[in-house]
């Protein structure tokens, strides 16, 4: 694995010494954790400890194996509390130690960071939210815990889509990154299958412990419409094997039993299919609703259909009285809003939060921010080589449009589960843009997709050679 040798400021590349004792230390945490589950044997901390040290020494080493594991983290951590903080991750332990192996690594190799244009909208859009939040904080309008540790999460995104950028620098660790990130998101949606199948009796899919049925469904929603993107730019039995990926993801979405799941979905479907013009993506159109359809499902989705006929769910209804009890004090600070921590968690819309909390300016930098990745990664799609880098940027727009849906009843883009993989992939469609050839030599952009990626049924041309 390229992520166990070492790779010197000469580019040679030696054998890890670390290799043994890093699998040793994580058989015996497995195995310590596994014998604490099935016998009820109590080893403590011990098993966690052993855990964060083999992550820790990991990360020091290859700084790229500690990005993989924060991968992983997102998609199977649980949440849990802390000195009564609540919503602890795994990757709120490991992630620091990315951030402070990447820094390191770029000062000893004098590595600048990689071009974006999303630097400015972000760094303008946290001084909005400081300009938001600390006069609040200093007249004692905003519970200080709350408000900072919020704060500090939203800063955490914003490091991991600059993390992703810098560490991936070749094709290849672009490559593995992506195909990381829809496989750890695999790996979730059938562990909450199994939970449950095998736990108590349940109407719906909850995933990971700590999380609701609504943002489940929307962090499917997103590794759907990756896994599908990939799908249409592939060839050969790569491209049945993603759509049958994406069919398996699909069976826990729908037991989510998420309305706003099943729109952003749709509209997704809709964004990815008018790319890539790849009548495949209304054959698993057409398995969704099969799914839905022979399941609880079905009673659910069908009340979606009261917002037109004058008669919404109950569910609806208490949202739109819970932002309406918001607009006096929106009029009392239109343009900077309240601060973040202010809004109360049952606020489950995206906009409105943040119209709240950070005011229209606020509003409308994340807007942009939103607005440029989606051009990045349109450019992406346009430009790049390789068939698997157009099929994520491709899966990346029609998941974006897809979490803009769900955000009107979620608050997609802050909730951890959501908000750390967008931003993840966001930072692996800049590396793609970074390894891409410039404009000058690439020649002018595009007005269409390549014929490779939307042709009719999906099929890619021949890729230059030793690319897959």
């Amino acid at each position: 694995m390229e992520g166990y040798t070492d790779l010197s400021l000469d580019g040679a590349r030696r054998p890890s010494p670390l290799v043994v004792p890093a699998m040793l230390t994580g058989i015996a945490a497995l195995g310590l954790l596994a014998a604490q589950n099935l016998y009820g044997a109590d080893f403590g901390y011990l098993p966690h400890g052993l855990l964060a040290a083999l992550a820790a020494v990991l990360t020091f080493h290859d700084v790229r194996v500690g990005l993989g594991l924060t991968i992983a983290a997102i998609a199977v951590s649980p949440e849990f509390t802390i000195l009564e903080v609540p919503n602890i991750r795994m990757e709120d332990f490991l992630f620091p130690a990315v951030l402070l192996a990447w820094v390191l690594r770029a000062l000893h190799r004098r590595e600048r960071p990689a071009p974006t244009d999303l630097a400015a909208p972000l760094a303008a859009l946290v001084a909005v939210t400081l300009l938001a939040t600390l006069p609040n904080l200093i007249y004692r309008e905003l519970p200080l815990a709350q408000s900072l540790w919020r704060f500090g999460k939203n800063i955490e995104y914003y490091l991991m889509f600059f993390a992703a950028l810098n560490i991936a620098r070749t094709e290849r660790e672009v490559r593995v990154f992506i195909h990381l990130l829809w496989a750890t998101g695999l790996i979730a949606a059938l562990y909450a299958l199994c939970a449950h199948i095998l736990g108590p009796a349940a109407s719906r899919l909850h995933g990971i412990p700590g999380e609701t049925a609504n943002i489940a469904g929307g962090y499917f929603v997103f590794h759907i419409c990756i896994v599908l993107g990939i799908a249409a730019a592939a060839t050969g039995v790569r491209r049945p094997a993603y759509f049958l990926i994406a069919v398996a993801m699909a069976v826990p979405f729908v037991h989510t039993m998420s309305r706003a799941s099943y729109v952003a979905l749709f509209v997704g479907l809709a964004v990815l299919g008018a790319l890539s013009r790849d009548r495949a993506i209304v054959l698993f159109l057409l398995v969704a609703a099969a799914l839905v359809a022979c399941t609880q499902a079905r009673d659910r989705f069908e009340t979606i259909f009261g917002l037109l006929t004058g008669t919404p769910p109950p569910a609806w209804e208490a949202r739109i009285e819970g932002w309406k009890g918001l607009l006096p004090d929106f009029f009392r600070a239109p343009f900077l809003g309240w601060g973040v921590g202010r809004a109360s968690l049952a606020i489950d819309n995206e906009y409105v939060r943040q119209v709240y909390e950070t005011g229209l300016l606020g509003l409308l930098l994340f807007l942009a921010v939103i607005g440029r990745a989606a051009g990045a990664a349109l450019r992406a799609a346009r430009t790049s080589p390789a068939a698997c880098f157009r099929g994520f940027a491709l899966g990346y727009l029609a998941g974006t449009a897809a979490l803009l849906v769900h955000s009107m009843t979620a608050v997609s883009f802050t909730a951890i589960r959501t908000a750390e993989p967008f931003f993840i992939a966001t930072g692996l469609v800049y590396a793609i843009l970074a390894l891409a050839p410039p404009p000058e030599a690439a020649g002018e952009l595009p007005s269409a997709l390549p014929r490779a990626c939307a042709a009719s049924g999906g099929k890619a041309a021949a890729e230059p050679s030793g690319r897959s």
